[in-house]
């Protein structure tokens, strides 16, 4: 015999106490959810025209979880550039990326010049948000 107990919370029109679609359900404690970890933002600004050709590590951040978590991070134009209202989950360009990645112990977010001449970016700022979440990521 099944039991079905638990915290559920139900979409507006659906009752909690007899609906089985779970996607009717805000919360349903029988399914797992994302653990928030770590939430957190930042900025920096573009002062230099030209960066080399290598990656610029903008934050490094130890989590120390001992596993690679899953996570994710957007970045906001804050000035010096065109499409300033909206969060983007990355930036790659003509000649820039921004990104981030992850490993056992730290996770990153890097800028990376890869044009030649200069990046048009200088005065820039950039402002980003970062999720890291309990739950393991793939391998």
């Amino acid at each position: 015999m099944s039991e079905d107990y638990g915290a559920k919370i139900s979409l507006p029109g659906y009752d909690a106490s007899t609906d089985t679609d779970v996607q009717h359900f805000m919360l349903n404690s029988k399914y797992q959810t994302m653990k928030t970890y770590i939430v957190n933002t930042g900025s920096f600004s573009i002062s230099n025209e030209s960066y080399s050709q290598t990656n610029h590590n903008i934050l490094t951040l130890t989590h120390g979880l001992g596993y690679k978590p899953m996570c994710t991070m957007y970045w906001k134009k804050s000035s010096g550039l065109i499409g300033s209202d909206f969060w983007i989950e990355f930036h790659t360009g003509n000649y820039t990326y921004i990104a981030w990645t992850v490993d056992t112990n730290s996770f990153y977010i890097d800028y990376k010049y890869i044009g030649s001449g200069t990046t048009g970016l200088s005065g820039a700022n950039w402002t980003f948000k970062y999720y890291i979440f309990i739950n393991a990521g793939l391998p």
